[in-house]
């Protein structure tokens, strides 16, 4: 199987991966939009693909070309199409899944949700996916502690690999600097977020000062509860 995204959909790719790894037990290539649409496909025999697209209809046309005369298992997740001409274009693309949202916070939350669904869907039935619905239905219903939740934003934001998706949200919503964990410098102005099980990577720099929001909930679930919030964040905010 092969993951890819465009536009915003990157998180939700990277993140969709790892769970099809650690819970669907598959062998997943993560790959960027330009790398399956130029590269991989037109010189390799792919069994499956699927990708995550938010708010980039270029791109998304491209993708559903190379897929549709590449790869006879494939399928889209997208945010609602805006533009008629794409619209009608998606619809020669039959394997793709429109999800509906208010915002672009409500389609990712929405999204990222169902693709979790997904990888339990193809899962053997083993502890960790049965401990992952668990942990999914108690994000349904758990509105007070994501209330309870302090993100105080800073002027940099830098993420492990789990909170990919919330750190590129509070880039863009709150104009935070968004830095890779590999590159960033240790500083007062920096925001981390991570879970527990990651924490090892980003204690340098919490060490030494910077904000840490470190989670103590499964990696696949933890950037729910942080979309959550970003979006009771924003609501006030706007």
């Amino acid at each position: 199987m092969i993951v890819s995204y465009c536009g915003l959909g990157k998180g939700i790719a990277r993140l969709y991966s790892i769970a099809m790894h650690t819970i669907a037990y598959q062998l997943v290539e993560f790959v960027s939009p330009i790398e399956l649409a130029e590269y991989v496909l037109p010189y390799n025999d792919v069994s499956e693909v699927v990708v995550f697209c938010v708010r980039d209809e270029n791109s998304l046309v491209r993708i559903c070309d190379v897929l549709r005369h590449t790869v006879s298992r494939f399928v889209i997740f997208h945010d609602r199409i805006r533009n008629p001409m794409v619209r009608k274009k998606m619809k020669t693309c039959t394997s793709n899944v429109e999800i509906e949202g208010k915002d672009e916070v409500d389609v990712l939350i929405e999204m990222y949700a169902k693709a979790l669904r997904d990888v339990l869907n193809r899962a053997r039935e083993n502890p960790r996916a049965r401990l992952l619905e668990e942990d999914l239905k108690e994000w349904e219903k758990e509105e007070e502690w994501i209330k309870e939740l302090d993100i105080e934003i800073k002027p940099k934001v830098t993420y492990t690999p789990s909170m990919e998706l919330p750190a590129y949200l509070i880039s863009k919503l709150f104009k935070a600097d968004l830095i890779p964990l590999e590159i960033v410098e240790p500083s007062k102005e920096l925001l981390v977020l991570g879970t527990s099980a990651e924490e090892h990577w980003v204690r340098p720099l919490l060490v030494k000062g910077a904000k840490g929001i470190i989670l103590n909930l499964d990696p696949l679930v933890a950037p729910l509860y942080v979309l959550k919030k970003i979006k009771a964040m924003s609501q006030i905010s706007g």
